[in-house]
């Protein structure tokens, strides 16, 4: 079943480069609390895709800017990116890979201590 238009994936290394330039992407973690204070990308907001669409206006600020979606392993950052559509969010982009990709390349992960 196709829900929508496929949205764009950016690779870890695009990303990694795009966090250090002058109008880096925001970064949204929809994993759960606990999996996002396990390690996560330096930056990334969190709001866990359940809450998403009760919580999209978090993000409303950032709507004109390129928001990179992620979670463990593609399955949440899918339904995390219709609903931000359905909020009329159109630069979407889904990290490719996600979470375990980033860190089995090595990339660095930031964890609360």
């Amino acid at each position: 079943m196709l829900l929508g238009p496929r949205l764009p994936q950016i690779t870890a290394d695009d990303l990694l480069g795009r966090l250090n330039s002058a109008q880096p992407p925001v970064l949204l973690d929809v994993r759960s609390t606990v999996e996002y204070a396990g390690g996560h990308i330096a930056g990334a907001i969190n709001i866990p895709h359940e809450q998403l669409p009760a919580r999209a206006a978090e993000l409303m600020a950032h709507k004109d800017r390129d928001i990179v979606i992620y979670c463990r392993s593609g399955v949440r950052a899918g339904h995390a990116a219709r609903a931000l559509q359905k909020s009329g969010f159109l630069r979407l982009a889904l990290l490719s890979g996600h979470i375990q990709g980033w860190h089995a390349g090595g990339r660095p992960i930031h964890r609360h201590h």
